[in-house]
């Protein structure tokens, strides 16, 4: 009877692992910007959304080109866990900083793009959305700018749809703002992955990042100075 047992308690484990690695990592994207009003939010979720996380930046003032950005961030892990906002300042100094420690993990990594164009092929978007309204104060200086916006989005959507699995017609928006001076940006993006796909992802990252010359430990050591 033990040994009975014994293979129904595999048969359910084996049975709740496919099903677990089967499912999808849905990660919902968020940007707009209404008069100077900047808020950029990511909610991931797990388990058919039985595990919730969402990670929310917003623009709370630009001081001026040399002193940076000041931004303030918020994540929650559940509706009834959330962190203190925290904030954040974005200088010039910063980007470069940020911008040399990735040139120096791209070149620890062996084949970084096709890493990364291998990695798109797994994802699937749902949703995807970019409305725009512009105006520049006077019509047609407004008609041309929005001409030149739709021809630079549309450019940038269609590179992003080229890599990933499309699962939805995209929708893209550019409106004019005639007489007015303002820019309003909506983007919403539903991006999902199975989990078996996130997997050999990371194992995929893993290889290719030990082949590197130094490894995990270079990898470690110019993150620590992230």
């Amino acid at each position: 009877m033990f040994w009975f047992w014994g293979i129904v308690i595999i048969c359910i484990l084996t049975i709740f692992f496919i099903w677990f690695i089967s499912t999808f990592i849905q990660v919902n994207i968020s940007f707009k910007r209404i008069h100077e009003d900047d808020r950029f939010s990511v909610d991931i979720y797990l388990l058919r959304r039985l595990f919730h996380y969402n990670y929310e930046i917003s623009l709370v003032e630009f001081r001026n080109v040399f002193e940076g950005v000041e931004l303030k961030s918020t994540r929650t892990k559940s509706k009834t866990n959330e962190e203190p906002q925290a904030d954040s300042l974005i200088t010039p100094k910063n980007i470069w900083d940020y911008l040399k420690h990735t040139k120096e993990l791209v070149t620890h990594f062996v084949g970084m793009y096709k890493w990364i164009s291998q990695s798109m092929s797994y994802v699937h978007c749902t949703h995807l959305k970019w409305k725009t309204s512009i105006g520049v104060g006077e019509a047609p200086e407004t008609a041309m700018i929005a001409g030149i916006v739709w021809g630079v989005n549309s450019n940038v959507l269609s590179s992003f749809v080229n890599k990933i699995r499309m699962d939805a017609q995209p929708h893209l928006e550019v409106n004019p703002l005639y007489n007015k001076n303002d820019i309003y940006i909506e983007v919403e993006c539903i991006l999902k992955i199975r989990i078996a796909h996130a997997i050999l992802v990371g194992i995929y990252f893993m290889i290719r990042m030990l082949k590197a010359k130094g490894g995990f430990k270079t990898w470690k050591n110019i993150l620590s100075k992230v």
